[in-house]
C-alpha cells in the first residue's frame, strides 16, 4: 500500500509533464501567404522570385477567359493597384512585410472584377 502511495504521484507528475507544451508555438505560413520571415529564408532579391521559390501557383493563370484577352494576376502595392506579375520583378523582398495571395473569387470581393486570375497584394515595411 505504501508503494502505490508514493508510485501514484510519480506517474501522474510524469504523465502531466509529457502532455506539458514548451510555451513556443512555431506558426505556420498559409499557402496563401508569405511573411517576412518566409521572404528572408527565401534568399531571394525580388518579390517575383520569392513567389516563384515559394508559391509557383500563385503565378499560373486558368487561360484565357474571352476570345479578346486574357485576365492577368494583379498586384497590389499596399492597397493600391500596381499592374500584373511583372510588377514584382521591382519590388525588392527587404521592402516587403508581408504578401497575399487572394483567388478569384476572394479577389473580386475584395477588390471588385476583373480578377479572374486573382490578386497579389504586397504590404510593404513600414519604419526601420
Amino acid at each position: 500500500m505504501r508503494t502505490i502511495r508514493i508510485v501514484l504521484p510519480l506517474v501522474a507528475l510524469a504523465l502531466l509533464s509529457a502532455c506539458a507544451t514548451t510555451g513556443h508555438t512555431v506558426r505556420r505560413s498559409s499557402p496563401d501567404e508569405l511573411t517576412r520571415a518566409d521572404l528572408e529564408a527565401s534568399m531571394q532579391v525580388n518579390a517575383y522570385e520569392a513567389v516563384r521559390q515559394a508559391r509557383p501557383r500563385w503565378l499560373r493563370t486558368r487561360g484565357p477567359n474571352s476570345f479578346i484577352a486574357e485576365n492577368p494576376i494583379v498586384v497590389y502595392l499596399d492597397g493600391v493597384r500596381a499592374g500584373g506579375i511583372q510588377m514584382l520583378e521591382s519590388i525588392p523582398v527587404l521592402s516587403i512585410e508581408r504578401m497575399q495571395f487572394f483567388d478569384a473569387t476572394d479577389a473580386q470581393a475584395r477588390f471588385g472584377l476583373n480578377h479572374t486570375n486573382g490578386a497579389i497584394e504586397v504590404i510593404t515595411r513600414k519604419g526601420p
